[in-house]
């Protein structure tokens, strides 16, 4: 060992001392003791630290949050190699103290930023065009956190957002009360920040439209996002497809029609008459009828591709159930809101990427929570104009991907690898406040914390052995009876 080989001799009576090592979390520390004198001769650290308390402890918390990993895969990983590891109570004391506050003030810097930026761009319009979307903690009704995000339609910057807990007064414990409350929170962000938007674009959530007239008044534009009812749309062919045998002919003709549906949005220009005359044709041109004396197909030959599916008939139940979802009510009363060809897919992609720091099966605190998903918007601020990857030739790069909505490989560009300009910056804050804070051993309640109001997220409370008592004994009851 090279520890014993380091002559390290005791001041008062010129003795070898002897080595101990011993392993503190992350660290080393070794101990030169004299056996004569029974003193301490020397005491060496393998990594700097301030008091009791070691840099590389810090800077570990930082950067499993940073990387979106999680203490206890982290710690198991570390287990099974037999490498020693910070404790559950050190990374929490680390985390509350120095990792937190560093995290939510490069949030609040990125926030403003992105809202320059996107005032700048737009100095010369009326207003802003923006998106929105909530995502929740977890999937199903049973939401702890529900996180609204608004993001600018032209330049994809986020420009607001608000984590909504169910202890809050006015979700009452509802899970789908979280989007609204968000929305409604992040309007008045953007208010007071002196943000004017025009244009608002989301799902179909009565809820969130009746929002956004109230606090942005009855004039401002409400646009539905494509992507959500062409998905819709399909939902409703496949339903009617699946009901009898006489209309399964109409299943393979789905992602065509779905495909000619944002085709129509995409090309009516603004014009509502126009895209609901695209949409007539639709049930002419699965019968293989291209020419009408009103109208007529926009493509190329009046010839079908020769991949299309087998013709539907006209009157047959394949064609009637066709034209009842492509003419009713029901997608014409949506068809005002579709002209503008908005879409919110950014803010789905930025939901997909939150996933990496917040993910749905693993419960987080409020405070942790929301540290990711700060994470997240940080993380999708720094590389949102990433660029495609090049070859030496100077041509785009392209990669194939398996894409489940068209079910085939479609080619994709590659973007350039991230390289996250933040994270030095943000180590240096935890490492400046790991040697200047005091004592950390008092974890504190942040003011917004929602355990304030009620220190659970259901209405009921833990789970005793008591009430556990009396829930067995309920259900054993009602089996009997």
């Amino acid at each position: 060992m090279l520890v014993a080989e380091l002559n390290v001799r005791c001041k008062e009576c010129n003795k070898q001392a002897s080595a101990n090592v011993q392993r503190v979390s992350l660290s080393y520390c070794i101990k030169w003791t004299c056996g004569l004198c029974h003193g301490l001769v020397r005491t060496w650290w393998s990594t700097p630290r301030v008091g009791q308390r070691q840099d590389i402890d810090a800077v570990f918390t930082a950067g499993i949050l940073l990387s979106g990993n999680s203490y206890l895969k982290i710690q198991r990983l570390f287990k099974f190699c037999n490498i020693g590891v910070i404790s559950k109570t050190c990374f929490t004391q680390r985390y509350n103290h120095m990792v937190e506050p560093v995290v939510s003030e490069m949030y609040k810097r990125t926030i403003e930023e992105n809202r320059r930026v996107v005032l700048e761009k737009s100095a010369n319009k009326d207003g802003l065009v923006v998106c929105g979307d909530c995502q929740n903690d977890s999937p199903g009704f049973s939401a702890s956190w529900g996180t609204y995000t608004v993001v600018d339609h032209d330049s994809n910057r986020i420009i607001a957002q608000e984590v909504v807990a169910r202890q809050d007064p006015e979700a009452e414990f509802k899970s789908a009360r979280l989007e609204v409350i968000g929305v409604k929170r992040c309007l008045e962000q953007l208010q007071n920040a002196n943000v004017v938007v025009k244009e608002f674009v989301s799902d179909q959530h009565a809820g969130v439209q009746k929002a956004v007239f109230e606090l942005l008044g009855p004039d401002v534009g409400y646009s539905y996002d494509v992507w959500h009812v062409a998905k819709l749309l399909a939902k409703d062919l496949r339903k009617a497809a699946d009901k009898r045998k006489s209309v399964a002919p109409l299943q393979k003709w789905i992602p065509n029609v779905k495909t000619h549906f944002r085709w129509a949005v995409e090309h009516c220009d603004g014009n509502v008459n126009k895209l609901q005359a695209a949409l007539e044709m639709t049930c002419h041109h699965v019968c293989g009828v291209h020419v009408t004396a009103l109208n007529a197909c926009q493509h190329d030959s009046e010839d079908p591709p020769t991949d299309q599916p087998a013709l539907l008939q006209y009157g047959d139940d394949a064609h009637q159930a066709l034209k009842q979802t492509m003419l009713g009510d029901k997608l014409k009363k949506k068809l005002h809101r579709l002209t503008g060809n908005r879409q919110t897919g950014e803010v789905e992609s930025y939901h997909n990427l939150t996933l990496a720091y917040a993910p749905k099966r693993i419960f987080y605190r409020f405070a942790q929570f929301r540290s990711r998903k700060y994470l997240a918007t940080i993380d999708h601020s720094a590389h949102v104009d990433r660029k495609d990857k090049t070859d030496k030739d100077g041509n785009t790069v392209k990669v194939v991907r398996f894409s489940r909505a068209q079910g085939k490989r479609v080619p994709r560009c590659e973007k350039v690898a991230k390289h996250y300009p933040y994270v030095p910056e943000m180590l240096r804050g935890v490492l400046e406040r790991n040697r200047t804070a005091g004592d950390i051993k008092v974890t504190p309640v942040l003011p917004e914390d929602p355990r304030r109001l009620h220190p659970y997220v259901n209405p009921v409370g833990p789970l005793t052995p008591r009430t556990r008592a009396t829930t067995v004994g309920a259900q054993l009851q009602d089996t009997r009876t």
